[in-house]
């Protein structure tokens, strides 16, 4: 495995990597990148946290101490191994360093930074069709657990680390199962960016229904289960019928949550992002519903 960065994330990684049987040959800092074809074990591992989170000291002495190759002011991603994990910064993998994966063989790509691969890198992952999971899905642990940390203030209640990673295991595999769900072309080929969106966006949109449900004065909404709503959400996406905030408020408050029940009025609204001041901008028009599938069929229009 090649892992950039030698932080929290970074460091993680590759103690759990190390857990499951794998073999870490790389990591970094903003000086440059350690290859140590023999693999950083516990005791490597253990060396590099107390010289980054005590010492505060720079990658190049874990060459000094081990006799390991180092390169000055580069990245990783040209030494050769199976799964890629950027785990360092914005934009570390560009358009050239994903040519460069693919070629030397890495068939996953995990993010586990805010955004390491550019849109160039992204496009030829996805091209390639090798397994690519964004860091909106595969670096969800932080702030779950964080959440969980939270819970644990809340309640006043201590949960042990074991605890803890077991839940975050749930999590990650929820996570995991929304994405095939939601991302899993004709071909078999999981797109695991367009299953984090569009799961999502429907978590989003569930929690909206659920949040007028409970201010609504209608009695329609106010009849909704939970059962209801995520079955309605979900027949929206079915159908291809997305449907803003205020269109769906108009709607429930001029006439009730039963025009939104009316097919012909669902299938006669779509959103798309115009990416005009992050508005969302709805299609009503039949024409410009049928221009809207066809872009999405061409792969133009994506939720």
């Amino acid at each position: 495995c090649l892992v950039s960065g030698s932080g929290n994330v970074a460091q993680y990684t590759v103690e759990k990597i190390i857990q499951l049987g794998g073999k870490v040959v790389t990591m970094s800092d903003s000086n440059g990148y350690i290859y140590d074809p023999e693999g950083i074990d516990r005791e490597k591992l253990d060396f590099i946290m107390e010289l980054k989170n005590v010492r505060r000291g720079r990658i190049k002495e874990y060459a000094e101490k081990y006799g390991c190759k180092y390169v000055e002011g580069a990245r990783p991603w040209g030494e050769k191994g199976d799964i890629a994990l950027p785990s360092a910064t914005q934009n570390e993998i560009n358009g050239e360093d994903a040519k460069t994966l693919l070629a030397n063989g890495v068939i996953a790509v995990s993010e586990g930074a805010n955004m390491p691969s550019t849109p160039e890198a992204i496009h030829a992952f996805q091209q390639a069709k090798i397994l690519y999971a964004p860091g909106k899905a595969s670096n969800a642990g932080g702030v779950s657990v964080s959440g969980l940390e939270m819970s644990q203030n809340s309640g006043k209640i201590n949960w042990s680390r074991e605890k803890v990673d077991e839940m975050l295991h749930e999590i990650m595999h929820n996570i995991h199962t929304s994405c095939v769900k939601y991302g899993t072309c004709e071909d078999g080929y999981i797109d695991y960016v367009k299953g984090a969106n569009v799961a999502g966006f429907l978590k989003v949109a569930k929690a909206m229904m659920k949040h007028y449900c409970d201010i609504a004065d209608t009695p329609y909404v106010k009849e909704m289960s939970q059962q209801d709503i995520d079955s309605y959400v979900d027949n929206m996406f079915d159908n291809s019928a997305f449907v803003s905030a205020e269109t769906l408020r108009k709607a429930i408050d001029e006439k009730g949550i039963e025009i939104l029940n009316d097919p012909a009025c669902v299938h006669g609204m779509v959103i798309y992002d115009e990416c005009v001041n992050s508005q969302l901008k709805v299609i009503e028009s039949e024409e410009a519903l049928a221009n809207a599938r066809q872009l999405y069929t061409e792969g133009l229009l994506e939720w």
